[in-house]
């Protein structure tokens, strides 16, 4: 059996060894620091969420006594509402129902409620109104629903970052670009 091929010096063989050699340093190389980011990440992420834990479980201690929301009729809104100039109809939540026609503070039994909430400068709020009205009051007659008007603020006016007037409320939420 003769290859066709010329056998390789011994210096050929030994920098073929050599490249080898090489190249497996640098995979195993690469596969230990690959495995070293994994560690570190893994160490990282369970420092976040074991500080995660402790900060919930200390808010918790501090706030083991206290509670999240006001009792009906004992919030802030409802303070608010019973100030003088303020019709008696509207609820804590700054919104009024009609349920039997157009009887204001009324409630038609067992009937879903029909929320909207709408803001008085908003163009997109008055075409709903004129669009809608009609079915509305048909379904307000016939006691098909209670309406439960909720105004809100919608549309804010105020300046961008150019000094602009803009009336989105989304756009002046936005973080302020320093100059």
């Amino acid at each position: 059996m003769s290859s066709k091929q010329p056998r390789q010096s011994k210096a050929q063989r030994r920098e073929a060894a050599r490249l080898k050699a090489k190249e497996l340093r640098e995979a195993e190389e690469r596969r230990a620091h690959r495995n070293a980011i994994a560690r570190r990440s893994f160490i990282g992420a369970t420092g976040v969420a074991l500080a995660g834990g402790l900060g919930y479980l200390g808010y918790l201690a501090v706030n083991q006594g206290k509670k999240e929301f006001p009792a009906a009729g004992k919030g802030l809104a409802t303070e608010k509402a019973n100030q003088s100039g303020v019709p008696k109809q509207v609820l804590a939540d700054a919104s009024w129902t009609y349920g039997d026609g157009s009887q204001l503070d009324t409630v038609a039994a067992s009937a879903p409620i029909l929320d909207i909430y709408f803001d008085y400068s908003c163009s997109h709020c008055a075409q709903f109104e004129g669009i809608h009205t009609e079915e509305i009051n048909q379904l307000l007659s016939d006691k098909k629903i209670t309406l439960a008007l909720h105004p809100c603020k919608i549309l804010k006016q105020g300046l961008d970052e150019h000094g602009h007037e803009t009336p989105w409320a989304w756009y002046s939420m936005r973080p302020r670009r320093s100059p």
